[in-house]
């Protein structure tokens, strides 16, 4: 497919979060190897701030700018072609604005948080002196900004390319001009239409722990239906009774949308079966649900979860935010020898040797 124009959406707060976490990762294994493992949570949470504050601020600003600009020779393409997009941390998540939904991500680690929030900051008023677009809109992630610039930019003439490590960006790949660059395995993902639907589906079904998305599978489960049968251990089997896998959505049972795109449906539920089923013998800890009840519940925990995952629940209010700072970019029109200075200001001399040598090139005719 040839593509008269490549478009690059870079997932800022995903490349900072995971730059400063792999710089700490290096160190800890070249530093503190065995001792890491004896520590405790605490611990080890004190020793990743710790060596968090004692980066290298100029090695950081470099790896970040080299990470982008690297892109500019990997796509042929010019600053103005590259859109960086923030998280808006200063308000929710649209996901988080009503009350049910209102854990969305509170389960992720806190660790560097501030030294991310640091480093976000930087890159957001240094890119101000570049022809880079820049992009962060009140109660939208950074992958939300993605999802509409590539519906935006949804032209067969134009290639989108998404950089970030989030399995999450995998369902765009619908879009026949939409590609996932991973920035750590340095290489574009393949993942068919096909794959792209049941990775989308299973996250929903089985959640997120990083995002605290629950299963839609309960952990504490025992079905409450007339024939209950016991093992010679002890083992109720009444989930055998009942195929989850049945209930339906819409026009189409959970079971028929996953063997749609040859997932392993069954396996799915085999292992939701041994994770309820695993302490059986603690009656106390399990709720009995009626089969009409598990319905409704597992009904309920999807569309829930579905509302979390899919990029096109996001509100109409938040997509008019979106058109309408998008209508107020302007291309900034820096000068070669303007960047090369810049670089220069903030010691990227290695990054300003190229803009160097593109601006003081004698011009022919």
């Amino acid at each position: 497919m040839g593509f008269k124009k490549t478009n690059l959406f870079i997932d800022m707060s995903n490349s900072v979060h995971r730059l400063i976490k792999t710089r700490i990762s290096d160190i800890i294994n070249e530093n503190y190897k065995d001792i890491y493992k004896t520590m405790d949570s605490k611990q080890k949470s004190d020793l990743k701030n710790e060596i968090a504050d004692k980066l290298d601020k100029d090695l950081i600003k470099h790896n970040l700018f080299s990470m982008i600009e690297k892109y500019i020779k990997l796509y042929n393409i010019k600053q103005e072609n590259i859109f960086l997009c923030f998280d808006d941390n200063s308000s929710s998540s649209w996901r988080d604005v009503d009350e049910e939904n209102s854990n969305y991500k509170n389960g992720r680690n806190k660790d560097l948080s501030k030294f991310v929030a640091y480093w976000l900051k930087y890159m957001e008023d240094s890119i101000k002196h570049t022809n880079y677009n820049q992009l962060k809109i009140k109660y939208l992630e950074a992958d939300d900004i993605i999802r509409l610039l590539c519906k935006k930019f949804n032209n067969p003439e134009e290639k989108n390319v998404v950089v970030s490590s989030d399995a999450d960006f995998i369902q765009l790949m619908k879009l026949d001009n939409t590609f996932i660059y991973h920035p750590f395995q340095k290489k574009e993902i393949k993942v068919s239409k096909e794959e792209a639907q049941t990775l989308f589906l299973t996250k929903v079904i089985t959640g997120d722990i990083s995002d605290n998305i629950p299963s839609i599978l309960p952990n504490n489960l025992i079905v409450d239906i007339p024939v209950r049968k016991r093992t010679e251990n002890g083992m109720v089997e009444t989930l055998d009774k009942i195929d989850i896998s049945n209930i339906q959505f819409g026009d189409k049972t959970v079971s028929g949308l996953l063997k749609e795109h040859n997932n392993n449906w069954e396996e799915t539920l085999k292992r939701g079966r041994e994770k309820m089923f695993k302490k059986q013998s603690k009656k106390e800890e399990y709720v009995k649900y009626s089969l009409k009840d598990l319905e409704g519940m597992l009904k309920k925990r999807f569309f829930e979860n579905k509302r979390m995952v899919d990029f096109d629940e996001i509100p109409e209010q938040n997509i008019n935010d979106f058109n309408k700072v998008f209508s107020e970019i302007k291309y900034k029109n820096f000068t070669d020898e303007q960047i090369y200075d810049f670089y220069q200001k903030e010691k990227l001399y290695k990054i300003s040797e190229k803009y160097k040598d593109i601006y003081s090139q004698p011009s022919i005719g």
